[in-house]
């Protein structure tokens, strides 16, 4: 038996597995695609980055596009079930999602 009061959680993982979310290292050199199934499905690095000698600014440049692409898909999340149960998502999905403010 199906309550009236919650959503439909197929139709919302469906609309979920859809979304994309991007994220971009701070010197704008690296951007990282996530899904809000927490999966990198994208990785675009600028040419400049993969000579020898800078190694070490795109490792540092991939980790901050990812966990940023990341962290906008969690936080693409808790917005979505926000709507969906009108209004400010439970503290439990706060710490599921690992919001941050």
């Amino acid at each position: 038996m199906k309550l009236p009061f919650l959503p439909d959680m197929d139709k919302m993982r469906d609309q979920l597995e859809k979304e994309e979310f991007k994220g971009v290292s701070s010197d704008g050199l690296v951007s990282a695609t996530a899904t809000a199934a927490q999966s990198l499905i994208g990785i675009n690095i600028e040419k400049s980055l993969i000579a020898q000698d800078k190694a070490d600014q795109l490792r540092k440049s991939v980790i901050e596009a990812v966990n940023n692409a990341l962290d906008n898909s969690k936080q693409g999340v808790l917005g979505r079930l926000a709507e969906m149960f009108g209004g400010q998502p439970s503290q439990i999905m706060m710490d599921l999602f690992g919001r941050k403010d």
